[in-house]
């Protein structure tokens, strides 16, 4: 069959514009997913490509972060973008999720006491008003060196503990999709019972026991949202104790 000029441009077309709504369509289906780095953040930050499928990453980066540690950044994690903080007002939050990777205890205090005069704090504070997701990375948590007054280590706990009222969630990588809750409640009595000194619970440390575990914590420790839902579909329950 001979094909003129016209008909063949016509077919070119056609198929230009074809792959390019399918292209548009999988960006709308992809999770937009922003990491925030800081000045406080320092290391690498790898993230397995199979953890982010269906995500867009785009990196939030310091204005004044050098190329070449731009240039390690975007070898180290799939992102599709890097994005400085100047640049970054006109992004969209709308079903979106914020990673912090590294959350310092300045940070955890004035998110907890909503006093946005950062950027990373004034970002957060715009998630909360979009009801985006915002997700803090446990890894990423300024650690306690030991020395500190106890009276210090509780006050940061507590804002961790209020940053988790807000539906700040912590932990590992953010699923894509939400963990559901059992509709049973656990059965506690002569369950096995075992003690976490840990002053974070996570789901990973959850996943090792059997249904009907009861598991002792401390009084100030805090439990992520996703350990509390891993508990509740496992039937594990916490009791606060002073050990």
């Amino acid at each position: 069959m001979d094909i003129n000029g016209n008909d063949f441009r016509r077919i070119v077309l056609q198929a230009i514009y074809q792959v390019l709504a399918e292209e548009k369509q999988k960006q709308q289906a992809m999770r937009p997913v922003y990491v925030i780095f800081s000045h406080s953040f320092d290391g690498p930050w790898h993230i397995q490509p199979e953890l982010a499928k269906g995500d867009m990453l785009t990196a939030v980066i310091p204005d004044d972060w050098p190329q070449d540690r731009v240039c390690c950044l975007m070898a180290d994690s799939p992102f599709s973008q890097v994005i400085k903080q100047a640049e970054a007002a006109s992004l969209s939050l709308a079903n979106s999720v914020t990673i912090y990777p590294a959350v310092s205890h300045t940070l955890a205090a004035k998110a907890a006491l909503c006093i946005y005069d950062t950027f990373e704090t004034q970002w957060l504070g715009r998630c909360i008003s979009a009801g985006s997701r915002v997700h803090l990375m446990l890894g990423g948590l300024q650690k306690f060196t030991g020395k500190e007054p106890d009276a210090y280590v509780q006050r940061i706990l507590s804002y961790y503990k209020t940053l988790l009222t807000y539906g700040i969630t912590i932990g590992g990588y953010p699923s894509r999709h939400a963990e559901t809750k059992a509709s049973r409640t656990a059965k506690t009595q002569a369950a096995p019972s075992i003690v976490l000194r840990s002053h974070i619970i996570t789901a990973s440390d959850v996943y090792p026991y059997a249904a009907g575990t009861c598991i002792t914590i401390a009084p100030d420790a805090v439990v992520t949202s996703l350990a509390q839902d891993e508990a509740e579909h496992r039937q594990i329950s916490f009791v606060r104790s002073s050990y």
